[in-house]
């Protein structure tokens, strides 16, 4: 509840705001003195750090929200699909403690070492073999799969959420890399000779490779490379 009084509102015993012209919650200018200055009036009778803290909490809990929400979606049936069911949530739950608030003012050297960082905790829930029993080998395990999952929760979080500002996002999408699976690859190779066609076959040198060229491609485009992902919507 609001109230109104003189600037010299607080208790000099307590220290605490004392209501003052109040009157079933509303501000009661008749019961006031005809010669107090109401201009010289604010409104005290707030808690003004418990107001400030509560919407901290609020918005550290939509932040939490936006990442829960990114996490699930990129996580989704034809991601993981390969895998057993229990996979999925453990992973939700390692990109989930990613700390994404470094990206807000993080450069591309230290986005490279970032994202290798994270990538792997990532890959440490990625089984060896597939639901039936087939081998994955570890590039593929780190670079195609892990890999694709990272950059689609980046992709999410950065572009589709509200996580960051317009301006953090306008400095960030330029860094993020596009999630690489078969469809993906079917479009690079109209442009780029690849010695790969799965997912699974994807190593550290071939996905840097098809990074650095879009990347270049990008800039010369004065887009962001990430968009190149669009290419997944069309295929």
């Amino acid at each position: 509840m609001f109230c109104k009084k003189p600037l010299s509102c607080h208790s000099r015993k307590s220290g605490n705001p004392v209501p003052y012209y109040l009157e079933k919650g509303k501000f009661c200018i008749n019961s006031a003195p005809s010669n107090h200055n109401f201009r010289k009036t604010r409104f005290c009778c707030i808690n003004q750090k418990g107001l400030e803290n509560a919407f901290r909490e609020i918005d550290r809990k939509h932040e939490d929200a936006l990442k829960k929400r990114e996490a699930t979606v990129c996580v989704g049936a034809s991601t993981i699909r390969v895998f057993k069911p229990n996979v999925k949530n453990e992973i939700k739950k390692v990109l989930y403690k990613i700390d994404i608030s470094r990206l807000k003012n993080i450069s591309e050297k230290n986005f490279h070492n970032w994202f290798e960082k994270n990538l792997e905790k990532v890959v440490k829930k990625i089984p060896r073999e597939t639901s039936k029993r087939k081998k994955i080998s570890d590039g593929g395990r780190k670079w195609g799969y892990a890999a694709k999952i990272l950059n689609l929760y980046l992709r999410g979080i950065v572009l589709c959420s509200r996580y960051f500002t317009d301006k953090q996002v306008k400095k960030i999408e330029k860094l993020l890399y596009v999630p690489i699976d078969s469809k993906i690859i079917s479009a690079i190779k109209e442009h780029i000779n690849l010695d790969f066609n799965k997912i699974k076959e994807v190593d550290k040198k071939k996905f840097y490779k098809v990074q650095n060229a879009l990347g270049e491609a990008a800039f010369e485009a004065n887009a962001p490379r990430i968009w190149f992902d669009d290419k997944w919507v069309d295929s």
